[in-house]
Protein backbone atom coordinates (compact mmCIF):
# COMPACT_ATOMS: atom_id res chain seq x y z
CA UNK A 1 0.00 0.00 0.00
CA UNK A 2 3.00 2.29 -0.16
CA UNK A 3 2.34 5.55 -1.77
CA UNK A 4 -1.62 5.02 -1.82
CA UNK A 5 -3.71 6.46 0.80
CA UNK A 6 -5.87 4.45 2.99
CA UNK A 7 -9.67 3.91 2.32
CA UNK A 8 -11.10 4.78 5.83
CA UNK A 9 -14.92 4.98 6.83
CA UNK A 10 -15.50 6.29 9.98
CA UNK A 11 -19.51 4.71 10.85
CA UNK A 12 -20.40 7.84 13.62
CA UNK A 13 -24.01 7.00 13.68
CA UNK A 14 -26.34 9.21 16.48
CA UNK A 15 -28.15 6.97 19.02
CA UNK A 16 -26.70 3.49 17.80
CA UNK A 17 -25.61 0.85 20.28
CA UNK A 18 -23.18 -1.26 19.91
CA UNK A 19 -24.92 -4.54 20.92
CA UNK A 20 -28.07 -3.67 18.52
CA UNK A 21 -25.55 -5.36 15.23
CA UNK A 22 -26.66 -8.92 13.53
CA UNK A 23 -22.75 -10.17 15.66
CA UNK A 24 -24.76 -9.83 18.64
CA UNK A 25 -26.31 -13.81 18.96
CA UNK A 26 -29.14 -12.55 21.78
CA UNK A 27 -30.62 -10.51 19.77
CA UNK A 28 -33.12 -11.16 16.21
CA UNK A 29 -31.58 -8.42 14.27
CA UNK A 30 -30.17 -8.22 10.90
CA UNK A 31 -27.49 -5.80 9.54
CA UNK A 32 -25.32 -7.51 7.18
CA UNK A 33 -23.58 -4.56 5.79
CA UNK A 34 -22.44 -2.76 9.15
CA UNK A 35 -21.33 -6.63 9.99
CA UNK A 36 -19.20 -6.89 6.95
CA UNK A 37 -17.62 -3.70 7.72
CA UNK A 38 -16.96 -4.69 11.39
CA UNK A 39 -15.54 -8.50 9.85
CA UNK A 40 -12.90 -6.70 7.93
CA UNK A 41 -12.24 -3.84 9.75
CA UNK A 42 -11.56 -2.27 13.38
CA UNK A 43 -13.96 -2.42 16.01
CA UNK A 44 -13.43 -0.45 18.88
CA UNK A 45 -15.88 -1.92 21.52
CA UNK A 46 -14.67 0.15 24.54
CA UNK A 47 -15.28 3.24 23.12
CA UNK A 48 -16.97 6.09 25.33
CA UNK A 49 -18.36 9.75 24.42
CA UNK A 50 -17.67 12.99 26.27
CA UNK A 51 -21.34 14.34 25.75
CA UNK A 52 -24.35 12.69 25.99
CA UNK A 53 -25.75 15.24 23.75
CA UNK A 54 -24.52 15.09 20.21
CA UNK A 55 -22.86 18.70 19.14
CA UNK A 56 -20.49 18.91 22.00
CA UNK A 57 -19.95 15.39 21.29
CA UNK A 58 -18.70 15.61 17.43
CA UNK A 59 -17.28 18.76 18.22
CA UNK A 60 -15.00 17.33 20.89
CA UNK A 61 -13.97 14.76 17.80
CA UNK A 62 -13.67 17.07 14.81
CA UNK A 63 -11.62 19.19 17.52
CA UNK A 64 -9.55 16.49 19.57
CA UNK A 65 -10.51 18.56 22.38
CA UNK A 66 -12.12 17.37 25.63
CA UNK A 67 -15.50 18.64 26.17
CA UNK A 68 -14.44 21.22 28.31
CA UNK A 69 -12.24 22.99 25.32
CA UNK A 70 -14.34 22.23 22.40
CA UNK A 71 -15.99 25.29 22.55
CA UNK A 72 -19.80 23.88 21.70
CA UNK A 73 -21.54 23.26 24.50
CA UNK A 74 -24.99 22.07 23.96
CA UNK A 75 -27.00 21.05 20.23
CA UNK A 76 -28.06 25.24 19.96
CA UNK A 77 -24.38 25.94 19.41
CA UNK A 78 -22.80 25.56 15.98
CA UNK A 79 -18.87 24.57 15.57
CA UNK A 80 -16.77 27.81 15.81
CA UNK A 81 -15.32 27.70 11.56
CA UNK A 82 -12.29 29.41 12.99
CA UNK A 83 -11.11 26.37 15.20
CA UNK A 84 -9.49 24.04 12.97
CA UNK A 85 -10.64 19.97 12.71
CA UNK A 86 -8.98 17.05 12.82
CA UNK A 87 -10.48 16.09 9.56
CA UNK A 88 -8.86 19.15 7.89
CA UNK A 89 -5.67 17.72 9.01
CA UNK A 90 -6.14 14.25 7.42
CA UNK A 91 -6.56 15.97 4.16
CA UNK A 92 -3.49 18.46 4.12
CA UNK A 93 -2.04 17.75 1.21
CA UNK A 94 1.42 18.89 2.99
CA UNK A 95 1.43 15.51 4.74
CA UNK A 96 3.51 12.36 3.08
CA UNK A 97 0.81 10.11 2.06
CA UNK A 98 2.07 7.74 4.72
CA UNK A 99 0.84 10.37 6.94
CA UNK A 100 -2.11 11.23 4.94
CA UNK A 101 -5.37 9.43 5.88
CA UNK A 102 -7.76 10.84 3.12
Amino acid sequence: MSGESPNILFFFPDQHRDDWLGLNPDLPLRTPNIDHLVESGVRFTRAFCPSPLCAPSRACLASGKSYEQCAVVDNNQNYPLEQPTYYQKLNDPRLPNEGRLV
